[in-house]
């Protein structure tokens, strides 16, 4: 619901008070506001379930992660095993 809200302010915002520079910062900070909400819940999820073991099933284990600390090229290698195709399917 917020979400919904959210988008009607932005509308409105781009709409009528563009111009006002104090209610487009109002805007954003709500926005800002909201993102953080939903990014420090999905978060948590996230920690939760790498907690309970089964962080595989979201990207690459705690052993692969750790080797990637001081070697840049197994970093490298997961981002593009992981990362790369999450990024091209939302393009």
């Amino acid at each position: 619901m917020r979400t919904l809200c959210l988008i009607a302010a932005c509308s409105r915002a781009l709409s009528e008070d563009f111009d006002n520079e104090g209610e487009m910062r109002k805007l954003f900070w709500k926005a800002r506001a909201v993102a953080r909400r939903e990014l420090k819940e999905q978060l948590s999820q996230l920690r939760d379930k790498r907690a309970a073991g089964l962080g595989g099933l979201f990207g690459p284990s705690e052993l692969e992660l750790r080797l990637c600390v001081d070697n840049r090229a197994r970093e490298l290698a997961v981002v593009e095993e992981y990362l790369v195709p999450m990024l091209d399917s939302i393009t």
